[in-house]
């Protein structure tokens, strides 16, 4: 609620509408919060996440991602998800 800062979150992986998760549109819906949702690489939705017209402000891709993974941060792996 503080107006000087500003975060940004994910829209979730449900594949669902926002609608359909009504606790999440409450939390979703501040002025101050940027929500991300995921897109592939056709720049279509991803099928797991979440969307909403409204709430959700931007569209990323979010599909097999290269990332590191802590517990062996030599080998490259790929994960998918609308925080990646």
């Amino acid at each position: 609620q503080n107006p000087d800062l500003n975060f940004v979150i994910s829209a979730g992986n449900d594949g669902k509408s926002l609608n359909e998760l009504p606790g999440m549109i409450n939390y979703m819906n501040h002025a101050n919060l940027v929500v991300v949702g995921s897109v592939n690489d056709h720049l279509r939705i991803s099928v797991f996440s979440n969307t909403h017209p409204q709430l959700v402000d931007v569209l990323t891709e979010g599909e097999m991602i290269p990332s590191l993974a802590p517990f062996l941060p030599n080998i490259q792996f790929r994960f998918s998800g609308t925080s990646m």
